[in-house]
């Protein structure tokens, strides 16, 4: 028996697809995925760098006991560097917790290019000058935060690996960490 060109594809399309049902095997369908499980997210200090050991170390034989030699005193004094060191706009990118007078919110760092810098916005801010932050820069190895027009509303200084604070152009205290 033949049957017609145009049912012959119709028909082939049909006994592949109660073959494939009959395996179980269904192409057409992609299997749920598990969702990623999650945990909460901790914080806390990290413990202190380890301390490189002493280069001289005193050998004792049976036959013999020496000393390792004294070091000759510095002569130019050590120069004192600062704890933190400026600001950089390669570890800004990301959340932060912003902070003042008003309460607390959320403030998100891009380094997406924006008017005075790179993209910035805030989140559930009660303060109305952080509600107007939406671009941000390294000025003077600082954080300048600024508004849509690019105008400066607050600059804030590094003081810890993750903390910054300063104050608003217009007055009161700023500051934001992670």
């Amino acid at each position: 028996m033949r049957l017609p060109s145009q049912a012959a594809p119709l028909a082939l399309i049909s006994i592949l697809s109660v073959a494939l049902a009959a395996c179980g095997h269904n192409p057409f369908s992609a299997s749920p995925l598990r969702p990623a499980p999650t945990r909460p997210v901790s914080g806390g200090a990290l413990p202190p760098p380890p301390v490189a050991p002493s280069t001289q170390t005193a050998v004792t034989t049976p036959e013999q006991t020496t000393t390792p030699e004294p070091e000759a005193p510095q002569t130019e004094p050590v120069p004192q560097v600062a704890a933190f060191g400026p600001a950089k706009v390669d570890e800004m990118s990301g959340g932060w917790t912003v902070t003042d007078g008003s309460g607390s919110c959320s403030l998100f760092m891009s380094t997406t290019a924006w008017t005075g810098g790179y993209r910035a916005v805030t989140r559930g801010c009660p303060s109305e000058a952080l509600k107007t932050v939406n671009a941000w820069n390294v000025v003077d190895g600082k954080i300048a935060l600024k508004d849509a027009n690019g105008t400066e509303i607050a600059r804030l200084t590094r003081t810890g690996e993750t903390r910054y604070e300063g104050g608003f152009s217009a007055g009161g205290r700023v500051s934001f960490s992670r």
